[in-house]
């Protein structure tokens, strides 16, 4: 498996009786899972963050292939790590950046997640590494008739707490195809 083939889902939480978000993927387990990161940022009242539902790993769901690559290889050490599946729950549901209404939205969203990133890594040393547009949603709110656009900061699974000064992930370094020029 390369990569944690994420995938997420508008779902409904029969406990609840709402419609939640899920998301899934293969996660190597020795990373912080992003739903205790999310439990980390809303124990410091960070804003503009998901608000966390439930998350775990699902059971007896591992990947093989490093061990078959082992077994083919003449014991050459494979360099893939197992991944684990991973889900996580969410309240909110949102609507990607590029959805903005008007220029107003768009500016008060951007600006709501630097409040969160902020917030996060000042009280809770939490630092994001993966903001994008695709990592800043638009929640929409009716208040008094009047929708109102909300900036969320998702997608923490990449994040690093600044507290812990080892390296996130080892071996983390990726060949790309122009690295040959450089040698």
């Amino acid at each position: 498996l390369a990569g944690w083939a994420t995938r997420g889902y508008v779902a409904w939480d029969v406990t609840g009786g709402r419609l939640v978000f899920l998301k899934h993927c293969w996660q190597v387990p020795t990373l912080t899972k992003e739903g205790d990161t999310l439990l980390k940022l809303k124990g410091v009242d960070v804003p503009f963050v998901l608000t966390l539902v439930c998350h775990g790993d699902v059971e007896s769901q591992t990947t093989v292939t490093p061990g078959c690559w082992d077994k083919e290889r003449d014991g050459e050490e494979s360099t893939m790590k197992p991944h684990t599946h991973y889900r996580l729950v969410v309240e909110e549901i949102g609507c990607p950046l590029d959805d903005f209404s008007n220029s107003r939205e768009l500016v008060q969203v951007i600006h709501e997640c630097i409040c969160a990133h902020c917030v996060a890594f000042n009280d809770a040393h939490i630092l994001h590494r993966d903001i994008s547009v695709g990592n800043i949603l638009i929640i929409r709110k009716t208040k008094d008739r009047v929708v109102l656009g909300q900036g969320l900061l998702n997608d923490w699974d990449l994040s690093k707490d600044t507290e812990i000064k080892s390296p996130r992930q080892r071996d983390r370094t990726v060949r790309t195809l122009s690295f040959p020029i450089f040698q």
